[in-house]
């Protein structure tokens, strides 16, 4: 209750339903004598809450993210959702803007460095927004590999050349596998191995 000739301030909905406040008004004179009441009613929307999972993740480059579910804890009805992303130079594939309810897709690093986008979720039901909830994906760069030589020719019992493997876009901690075919006929070299020469 108050009095005055003015009411102002701020209401707070606790559930996830539209809420009905009512004002009862009436005015005293200075004898004492009082007016008919009226009502002035105030409805307060529910503001949905966001969260989203997961709300971290790593993959290698082109390789498609788990997918992000976006949630509306506090269930107000008709909530809607809407996001943005950073780092859209270095990292491409999901766009920088969307709305819907989850978030699918790869992403490409175009450097050889380790990269990160963080995404910014807010959620809406009936022109009420709620505050924003981030989540991140760190995209690991791919190594590219070459040899050499790449090709040779030798006669048989006579050792080749050593091969050289290389990592040219210099990502750190970069490991070789390598396998062959034609076992059967072309023997003594195993069949599969690992390190930067064979």
């Amino acid at each position: 209750s108050g009095s005055g000739d003015f009411v102002n301030g701020t209401l707070f909905n606790a559930t996830n339903t539209v809420q009905t406040t009512n004002f009862t008004v009436y005015a005293v004179s200075d004898e004492g004598c009082f007016s008919d009441t009226f009502v002035i009613s105030v409805d307060v929307k529910p503001i949905p809450t966001v969260d989203a999972f997961p709300l971290s993740q790593s993959v290698c480059s082109e390789e498609n993210i788990t997918q992000i579910d976006f949630l509306n804890p506090n269930n107000v009805t008709g909530t809607t959702y809407s996001w943005t992303r950073d780092n859209t130079t270095n990292l491409i594939g999901i766009p920088s803007n969307g709305t819907g309810t989850f978030i699918t897709g790869s992403l490409t690093n175009l450097t050889d460095f380790v990269q990160t986008t963080t995404f910014t979720i807010i959620a809406s039901a009936d022109g009420c927004a709620s505050t924003s909830t981030t989540f991140s994906i760190t995209v690991n760069p791919t190594p590219t590999v070459d040899a050499n030589p790449l090709t040779q020719t030798i006669c048989g019992e006579i050792n080749f050349s050593t091969i050289t493997i290389t990592n040219p876009n210099n990502i750190s901690g970069t490991t070789y596998t390598w396998v062959r075919d034609n076992n059967t006929n072309v023997t003594g070299l195993v069949s599969n191995g690992s390190g930067d020469t064979i």
